[in-house]
């Protein structure tokens, strides 16, 4: 009965759901990356703090030695400050993937409330038809009982 429906815009709604799709495979990895960056930012950070109490707790520290954790705790330091922009940015790219995903699913949405509605026309039509028939054959049925 209702078999005969087809959606003349199914291509485009196949297309939307696999864009979607895929939008949603790079938010995924664009997440995992910022994990993983703000697992080693967290790394750096404890090293950091590390190396600040074993000098504080060290009272006999030469000059030199003191220059070169001065230069490593620098150094550190600017590696903090690489990663927390890093991290700054993958977040950025994530709300903004998110928000391509967002509008992603309303495209698709609106082309499934289409179809839906397409496919309710269909079946509203099929039924008048077989109701006609139905009439027809009963109207025919009757005469020819007269």
């Amino acid at each position: 009965m209702v078999n005969g429906f087809k959606f003349r815009l199914e291509n485009v709604l196949n297309l939307k759901e696999n864009i979607e799709e895929l939008i949603k495979r790079e938010l995924s990895m664009i997440r995992d990356d910022l994990g993983e960056v703000e697992g080693r930012l967290d790394a750096l950070l404890s090293r950091y703090r590390g190396e600040m109490d074993t000098l504080l707790v060290r009272g006999d520290i030469s000059p030199a030695e003191l220059s070169l954790y001065k230069s490593y705790l620098s150094r550190i330091r600017k590696e903090l400050e690489i990663g927390r922009g890093e991290v700054e940015r993958m977040y950025q790219a994530s709300e903004e993937k998110r928000e391509e995903l967002l509008n992603a699913r309303k495209e698709r949405k609106k082309l499934e409330v289409m179809k839906e509605k397409g496919y309710k026309e269909y079946v509203k039509k099929v039924l008048k038809t077989e109701q006609m028939l139905l009439d027809e054959f009963n109207s025919n049925k009757f005469k020819k009982e007269e």
